[in-house]
C-alpha cells in the first residue's frame, strides 16, 4: 500500500501570485492518476513542481491521489493525515493563487468534494454536507464568472443530479442552504461536459466520462446507452476503467463481460491496490453459481482495511457454503457477519438482517435470486418453475411472487411482471421486507417506460409509504430520481 503518500512535498514560500497551468505534463499526470498508477503520477508531479515552481495545479493533482488512496483502502488513520494536507492546500490556493484564473475556485471546490466523499466512508455526515455546500457555492460562482470553463459542468452536473434524488420532505432544507438541482439537469450538464472535453483535448475527461456513465445507470435508467459507452473505455492498462466497465456491465445485465473485465484487469504493483474488485469478482461469480465464487471474496476479506462491504461479503460466503451444503464454514461466516464490519450501507444492513432473520434461506429461491442478479434470466425462470409454491411458508411465498415478477420483467414479459408485482404489494401485510416497496419502484419504472407518467408517479410516490425496511434509502433515492425524470418529461 502506498503510505509513502503521507509525505507531501513541501512548497517553497512564495510572496508573489502563483498561477494555474494544466499543461501537458499535468494532464499526463492526471491520466496516470485515473489509471491508478499513482507512483508514476507522483513522479510527474514532482518533475512539474521542479520545472514550473509557481504552478499550483500539482496541489490539485496530489489531492486526487490522496482521495483515491483513502477511497480504495478506507484507512481512517491515513484519512486524518490527509485532512491536514487538504487544509494546507486550500490555504495555499487562497493565499497565493491567481484569483483571476478559473482554476482558483475550481481547484478549491474539487478538493472539498474529494474530502466530502471520503467523509461518507467514516460517517462524518454533517462535515460532508458542509463541504459539498461550500464546493457548490464555489462552482456556481465560478460558472457565473467563467461560463465557458467546461470543467465546472462536470462537478455541478454531479451535484445537481444527486440533489435531484433528495426526497421532497428534505428538499426544503437543501433549498434553504442555496442548493438545487434535478437528475435530468445534472445528466445534461455531464453530457455537455463529455462532448466538449472530448472535442478540446480531453481535460478531466477520464474522470467526468465515467461519472456520466454511472449516473446514466444509477439515476437515468439509460442502461443501453451506459453499456454502449462503457464498452468504449480503454481498460488494458487502466484499473479505474476496468472497474467502471465491469460494474456497469453487471448492472446492465452483461455478467460474463463483467467477469472478463475484472479477470483481465492490471494486477502489477504499479497500480494502487483495490480490494473492492475482488469483492465484485466474487459477487459476479456467485451470480453464476460458480464453484469458485468463494476465492475472491476470501481475498477481499483478507486484504481490505475498511469496514464497508464486510458484512455483505460474509453473507455472500455463507450463501455460497449453504448452497454447497458446507455447514461449518456457513455458520462461521454468519457469525462473522454479525460482529465484523459496520451496518451503515444498505448492503451491510441487509446482510446483517438476513443472517438474523433467515439463516437457512430456501435454496431454490436463493438460486433464482442470484441468477436474476447475474441476469441469467432463463436459468432463474427454470429454477422458479421447479418450485412447489404451495409447499412454501408465507414469507417464502411472498418472495417467490416477487422473484417471479423480477424475472418476467427482465425477460420482457411485462403483463406477467405487473401482475406479480401487484400480488406482492397487495399481500405484503405487516412484513418489513423490501419486496413491496421495490415492487412499487419497478411498477413506476415500467409505467414510465411506457409513457404512463401519472401511473408512474403514483407508484414512485407509494415507495415513500413504507418504512423501516432493508434497502430503504436506495429505493427512495431511485423513486425520487424517477419523479425527477418525469418532471422533465411533462
Amino acid at each position: 500500500m502506498l503510505l509513502l503518500l503521507s509525505c507531501m512535498p513541501q512548497l517553497a514560500a512564495q510572496s508573489s501570485v502563483s498561477h494555474f497551468e494544466m499543461n501537458e505534463q499535468c494532464q499526463l499526470a492526471f491520466s496516470e492518476i485515473m489509471a491508478m498508477r499513482v507512483d508514476y503520477a507522483q513522479n510527474l508531479i514532482d518533475e512539474e513542481r521542479g520545472n514550473n515552481e509557481g504552478n499550483l495545479i500539482p496541489l490539485l493533482l496530489e489531492d486526487y491521489i490522496d482521495f483515491l488512496v483513502v477511497f480504495s483502502t478506507e484507512n481512517e488513520q491515513v484519512f486524518e493525515q490527509i485532512l491536514v494536507r487538504k487544509e494546507e492546500r486550500l490555504r495555499l490556493i487562497k493565499s497565493i493563487g491567481d484569483k483571476k484564473s478559473p482554476y482558483y475556485r475550481y481547484a478549491q471546490a474539487e478538493i472539498l468534494l474529494h474530502s466530502a466523499v471520503n467523509r461518507l466512508k467514516f460517517e462524518q455526515y454533517f462535515k460532508c454536507f458542509m463541504e459539498v455546500r461550500k464546493a457548490y457555492r464555489l462552482l456556481e460562482d465560478n460558472h457565473a464568472a467563467f461560463p465557458d470553463f467546461y470543467p465546472n459542468w462536470k462537478s455541478l452536473g454531479l451535484i445537481h443530479a444527486l440533489i435531484g434524488t433528495v426526497p421532497d420532505k428534505y428538499k426544503w432544507g437543501v433549498s434553504m442552504l442555496g442548493m438545487d438541482g434535478e437528475v435530468e439537469q445534472g445528466l445534461r450538464e455531464l453530457s455537455a461536459f463529455t462532448k466538449r472535453s472530448k472535442q478540446e483535448g480531453g481535460l478531466f475527461y477520464e474522470e467526468g466520462h465515467p461519472i456520466y456513465i454511472f449516473l446514466l445507470v444509477l439515476l437515468g435508467e439509460q442502461h443501453e446507452q451506459a453499456w454502449h459507452l462503457a464498452q468504449q473505455l480503454p481498460t488494458d492498462a487502466h484499473l479505474l476503467n476496468s472497474f467502471v466497465a465491469a460494474d456497469v456491465a453487471f448492472r446492465t445485465g452483461h455478467t460474463p463481460e463483467a467477469l472478463r473485465y475484472l479477470q483481465a484487469r492490471p494486477r502489477t504493483m504499479d497500480y494502487l491496490a483495490l480490494p473492492l474488485l475482488d469483492y465484485l469478482e466474487g459477487i459476479f461469480l456467485l451470480a453464476d453459481l460458480s464453484p469458485n465464487a468463494d476465492e475472491p471474496l476470501l481475498r477481499f476479506l483478507r486484504d481490505f482495511e475498511g469496514q464497508h462491504y464486510i458484512k455483505d461479503a460474509h453473507l455472500k460466503l455463507s450463501w455460497f457454503y449453504h448452497l454447497n451444503n458446507e455447514e461449518a464454514p456457513k455458520s462461521k461466516h454468519q457469525r462473522l457477519c454479525l460482529i465484523e464490519g459496520v451496518a451503515v450501507m444498505d448492503l451491510d444492513k441487509q446482510a446483517q438482517k438476513e443472517v438474523r432473520d433467515d439463516p437457512n434461506p430456501n435454496k431454490e429461491l436463493l438460486k433464482a435470486r442470484l441468477l436474476f442478479d447475474g441476469h441469467y434470466l432463463n436459468r432463474a425462470l427454470t429454477v422458479l418453475k421447479g418450485v412447489d409454491e404451495q409447499a412454501l411458508n408465507t414469507n417464502d411465498q411472498l418472495e417467490y411472487t416477487y422473484r417471479l415478477a423480477r424475472v418476467n420483467e427482465g425477460l420482457g414479459n411485462e403483463q406477467a411482471a405487473i401482475s406479480a408485482y401487484l400480488r406482492t404489494v397487495n399481500t405484503e401485510g405487516e412484513s418489513f421486507s423490501y419486496f413491496a416497496p421495490k415492487s412499487c419502484l419497478q411498477l413506476g419504472k415500467i409505467h414510465e417506460r411506457n409513457g404512463n407518467y401519472q401511473e408512474a408517479k403514483t407508484y414512485f410516490n407509494r415507495c415513500f409509504e413504507f418504512k423501516n425496511y432493508e434497502y430503504e434509502s436506495s429505493i427512495e433515492q431511485q423513486a425520487k430520481a424517477g419523479l425527477s425524470r418525469i418532471r422533465s418529461k411533462q
